[in-house]
C-alpha cells in the first residue's frame, strides 16, 4: 500500500514540474490610463529589457503606489525571465503545453 501511494505522489509531482501556470495579466496593451511600462508588459509578446527599464524610469519621476499591476510586475519578471531570447523578447511556451 506504501508503494502505491509513493508511486501516485511521485507522478503528480513530475506532472505539477511540467506545468506552467500562467499568471492572467491585470490590464491590456490598449488600456490609455496604463503606463507604458503596464502597456508593454501586457503584450503578447513583450521586451523584458524595455518592461524593466520604462519601470525604473517611470518611477523615477512618480511616486511608487503599489497596485495590482506593480504587484504583477514582480511576479512577472520572475517568471519569465527563463523565457527571453538574446534580444529581451519573452518567448512564451506554446499555449498547448500550458496547464491553466
Amino acid at each position: 500500500m506504501f508503494v502505491i501511494a509513493w508511486f501516485l505522489f511521485f507522478t503528480s509531482s513530475i506532472q505539477a514540474q511540467k506545468s506552467i501556470n500562467r499568471e492572467s495579466p491585470y490590464g491590456n496593451s490598449n488600456d490609455i490610463e496604463l503606463p507604458a511600462w503596464a502597456k508593454e508588459m501586457y503584450k503578447s509578446s513583450p521586451n523584458l529589457f524595455t518592461v524593466k527599464s520604462l519601470y525604473e524610469n517611470y518611477y523615477k519621476t512618480n511616486p511608487f503606489v503599489k497596485n495590482q499591476h506593480t504587484q504583477y510586475y514582480k511576479r512577472w519578471v520572475r517568471t519569465v525571465q527563463n523565457m527571453v531570447n538574446e534580444n529581451g523578447v519573452v518567448q512564451y511556451p506554446n499555449r498547448g503545453q500550458l496547464d491553466n
